[in-house]
């Protein structure tokens, strides 16, 4: 669709400024050529929207990508950029989340999970899953510079695919091994649109 939308296009500006003579018609030629190019520009913008390998073209700055237990254990972290030599402190993170969680439950009776929390250089979007036989939470935690639909929709699809795929895998406190590092790593490019599948 990337390559079509941009085909159309050219055929529209061919229909518009190539067809001078009085073969069709000029007005006539440029209907058809305007429509042309309105169809290109069309598929082209569905083409963009649609599809997670144009991640780059995002507004966005993705720092870290975290999973933690409830308790603040780490299951895993995930570096986007490693160049920034920025480690995140996954303690420090998953104490801050508790705090609030009960700040907010004793102060508003709210027994929800937070789902995002916002600094002014720094968002942090929040997707929770239930560990079934461990009677557990996991929390995915993405840094971020901006939230945007497409993070959210990214940080949900990798959720739910890690809990299909690796759910069984964990055991609190046992480290992955390198296998299983490289498989989730890989799963977090995908989803976010930095690999193709």
């Amino acid at each position: 669709m990337f390559f079509v939308g941009p085909i159309f296009g050219i055929l529209g500006v061919i229909f518009v400024d190539g067809l001078k003579e009085d073969v069709i018609g000029t007005w006539l030629s440029e209907i058809v050529g305007y429509t042309v190019v309105s169809v290109g520009i069309f598929m082209l913008t569905i083409a963009y929207t649609r599809s997670k390998s144009i991640a780059f073209l995002q507004p966005q700055r993705i720092s870290s990508l975290l999973i933690i237990t409830e308790n603040g254990v780490p299951i895993h972290q995930y570096e986007f950029n490693p160049m920034m030599k920025m480690k995140t402190e996954i303690p420090l993170v998953s104490g801050a989340i508790s705090a609030i969680t009960a700040i907010m439950g004793e102060a508003f009776d709210v027994s929800s999970n937070v789902r995002n929390i916002q600094f002014q250089e720094k968002e942090l979007l929040l997707e929770f899953h239930e560990l079934v036989d461990q009677n557990e939470s996991l929390a995915f935690i993405l840094i971020t510079e901006n939230i945007s639909k497409f993070l959210e929709d990214a940080l949900i699809r990798f959720a739910d695919q890690f809990m299909r795929e690796y759910s069984s895998s964990i055991s609190v406190g046992v480290n992955f091994s390198n296998e299983l590092i490289f498989e989730v790593d890989k799963l977090i490019r995908i989803n976010f649109g930095y690999t193709s599948i």
